[in-house]
């Protein structure tokens, strides 16, 4: 019979208390499985979610167009009806070359519309009489345009000054050069520290001369600056003529001498005049800045430059007058101010603009050119059916995308004995069956007159899988038979007694998605309503689980520690024990040779 050598051998400690902890952790893999599957139920419901979000901004589209969904539904049809996408209408002309139109509103102005256009509105257009350079000064101009003060001073020229001297006589005290520029031209002056104020203006009024710099420099007596008084004199130099373009420039360059005094400071020039203009640039700014009512601009005629004053509005009433120095200019009117106007079934109508807003309800008429004689234009204005057709094909696309993923929740795959994340959960049965109802109980109930009973009379119809199809076709036939029940089919019937409407499919649709309340009644909660509270308990439980997990491992971490701890004291013990055995053989072979030895 054999034998475990239980002396010989050697605990693996590491792969045992492997082992065992893998059975005592059997608890914890069993919580982190029902998390897995709570969140796989949380992915699943933020998917549905995404879809129902879709669906109820198609919805939202088409009930609300672009403006803010209300908190409260709308009580009336009239209400509902002016928010939705059923008001867009189209307004088509028979000759674009002549007007273009846009629309919206109610029905009440559909139909066609005989326009003739006789007259364009027009902005009052006033030019100078003659041209001139930019160059030119026009001098000091004081006036008005539309009671608006508009002035322009005189054309300044350049001026620079020394800093205050002793006197004329008084020595500059430093060396170095002065480069000056103007006309185009320029020239070098060599500073010595001995010369004097009024030698150094000959200097400079020789270069100019000979070099043509278009200046002049001159001692000047003493003078106020920042209500200071400055005692003594100092030099100045001007250009002869006002205008940037004679202007001039200053550059003062020093010995390079550090152990002498610096000529730029010797000298402390600055500019004490800028050199402006007075022509028709200037002119322009200050008009366009005056915020008269009017815009200046400059056009160049071949010879010369002529300013152009334009009434920003037309209309007869947005002319504009001037008066003063301006009007001395000699401006012309070359455009009158003038209305639009046109008749419109044979009524004379009158506008400042020639964009023609509200002659017809809802309608902003572009007129772009007058008609000939006897020629009329057609207005066509009507319901926008295209627009109303494809907001509907959108909510049953958006409504099919979640039909479809509820379903896949609920399908059952018998060869991989598998299902969706949600198979059997009673919130989401509840969703699928609140907008089945939403959207089957649109028409008013039987018995009622002139209304819309089920969808399928607007071509929308159920399939097996509950899914939506939709014959445009037969949309659009309904909408053309009788435009106010479809909508009152989609927004919901006004019946007298009743203090809230009768039907509406998406105003269903958006109570059952979105929980929009009802006038006078108990809040609704919708479906994502319900999707955030099943995905915040289902948080709430994961949460608590991943705390279990978190404490099991605790636990389980001392357990393993005093695993641990245990077999390497057995496997310590067990060593012990091999080295005791081996030194008793070793004792036990010895004494066993002495008595061999004895025995000889």
């Amino acid at each position: 019979m054999g034998s475990l050598d239980v002396i010989s051998s050697s605990f693996d400690v590491a792969s045992i208390v492997s082992q065992l902890m893998k059975l005592e952790r059997q608890p914890v893999f069993q919580l982190e499985d029902r998390v897995t599957s709570l969140q796989n139920k949380v992915t699943a419901y933020q998917n549905i979610n995404t879809r129902l979000s879709a669906l109820a901004s198609s919805v939202n589209n088409l009930l609300y167009r672009s403006s803010n969904v209300p908190l409260v539904q709308l009580s009336s049809l009239d209400e509902r009806m002016s928010r939705s996408i059923f008001t867009s209408r189209t307004a088509t002309s028979s000759n674009d070359n002549i007007l273009t139109a846009s629309a919206s509103g109610t029905t009440t102005s559909n139909g066609n519309y005989s326009i003739n256009v006789m007259q364009l509105a027009q902005a009052k257009i006033s030019v100078t009489a003659q041209s001139y350079a930019l160059t030119d000064n026009l001098g000091a101009l004081f006036g008005t345009i539309n009671g608006v003060q508009i002035s322009l001073d005189d054309a300044k020229a350049q001026a620079a000054a020394t800093k205050a001297f002793a006197g004329g006589s008084d020595t500059i005290g430093a060396d170095g050069k002065i480069t000056i520029a103007g006309k185009g031209n320029s020239a070098d002056i060599t500073v010595t520290a001995g010369m004097t104020l009024e030698q150094l203006r000959d200097a400079i009024n020789i270069a100019s001369s000979t070099e043509g710099l278009g200046i002049t420099a001159a001692v000047e007596p003493a003078y106020d600056e920042d209500g200071i008084t400055h005692v003594g004199e100092r030099l100045a130099i001007t250009s002869n003529d006002a205008g940037t373009a004679n202007a001039f420039s200053l550059k003062i360059d020093d010995d390079g001498d550090e152990n002498t005094p610096n000529l730029s400071e010797s000298l402390g020039f600055k500019n004490t005049q800028s050199a402006t203009n007075a022509g028709i640039r200037e002119l322009q700014t200050a008009i366009n800045d005056a915020k008269a009512g009017v815009t200046a601009s400059i056009i160049y005629d071949g010879t010369g430059y002529r300013l152009t004053i334009t009434s920003k509005e037309t209309g007869a009433d947005n002319g504009f007058e001037m008066d003063g120095a301006l009007g001395a200019l000699g401006f012309e009117t070359k455009v009158d101010a003038q209305d639009a106007l046109l008749t419109i079934n044979g009524i004379l109508i009158t506008s400042s603009s020639n964009t023609v807003k509200e002659a017809i309800e809802g309608v902003t008429i572009n007129v772009k050119n007058v008609t000939k004689d006897n020629e009329n234009v057609t207005l066509n204005v009507g319901v926008d059916n295209d627009t109303i057709v494809s907001a509907v094909k959108e909510i049953v696309s958006a409504y099919n995308n979640v039909s479809i993923y509820i379903n896949s929740q609920f399908y059952y795959n018998s060869a991989l004995e598998s299902s969706g994340a949600l198979a059997g959960d009673s919130t989401l049965r509840m969703i699928q069956q609140r907008l089945q109802s939403a959207v089957s109980q649109g028409g008013v109930p039987f018995g009622e007159n002139n209304g819309i009973r089920t969808m399928g009379q607007l071509g929308i119809s159920f399939e097996k899988d509950g899914s939506l199809t939709l014959n445009e076709s037969e949309l659009r036939a309904a909408l053309d038979k009788d435009f106010d029940a479809a909508a009152g089919f989609f927004l919901g019937y006004e019946k007298e007694g009743y203090t809230n409407r009768i039907g509406g499919m998406l105003t269903n649709l958006s109570e059952a998605l979105s929980g929009i309340n009802r006038p006078n009644q108990t809040p609704i909660k919708g479906a994502m309503d319900g999707i955030q509270t099943a995905m915040n308990g289902l948080n709430s439980n994961i949460s608590q689980l991943q705390k279990s997990i978190e404490e099991y491992e605790r636990r389980l971490q001392i357990r393993e520690d005093q695993l641990y701890a245990q077999f390497m004291a057995a496997d310590e013990a067990m060593r012990m024990m091999r080295v005791m055995m081996s030194s008793l053989s070793s004792s036990l072979a010895s004494l066993g040779g002495n008595s061999s030895s004895s025995s000889s």
